[in-house]
């Protein structure tokens, strides 16, 4: 069964690449559809980022891997990168098939670089709680 492993590996880059467009074309919609809506800028920005982060977990659930809310990518940074620069592009007066072009091209763009250069964001590490008795301690 392993004889086909390679297959597999050999085009895991290009489905990465896949689902940044699928990202960042999800994430435009949701945003224009929440501004067709009626709703405010930080609203419509929040609606377009869970579109595709409720897209992304629901993606990883049926694949069985991680969330992507417990890994290090910038997919949720980039989703919400592609939906401001929508916010912008209109209000600035772009019309809206350009705005939106523009705002999945952002989208993706910023994932591409993440995924081509392997940017990630930084992991929390905690510190080791305080002994007892050390300065600082509330007493």
């Amino acid at each position: 069964m392993h004889f086909s492993a390679h297959l597999v590996a050999s085009r895991y880059r290009i489905l990465l690449y896949l689902d940044a467009f699928g990202m960042a074309l999800v994430t435009t919609v949701g945003t224009a559809k929440a501004l067709d809506m009626g709703a405010g800028p930080l609203v419509a920005v929040c609606m377009g980022v869970i579109t595709a982060a409720v897209g992304g977990i629901l993606r990883d659930l049926l694949g069985q891997e991680p969330s992507i809310l417990l890994r290090r990518d910038i997919y949720v940074t980039a989703t919400a990168g592609g939906s401001i620069v929508l916010l912008v592009a209109e209000g600035l007066g772009v019309p809206r098939l350009v705005a939106t072009s523009i705002a999945i091209i952002v989208g993706f763009g910023l994932c591409a670089m993440a995924i081509r250069f392997d940017v990630c964001l930084p992991v929390f590490r905690p510190r080791p709680g305080r002994m007892p008795g050390h300065r600082g301690e509330a007493r």
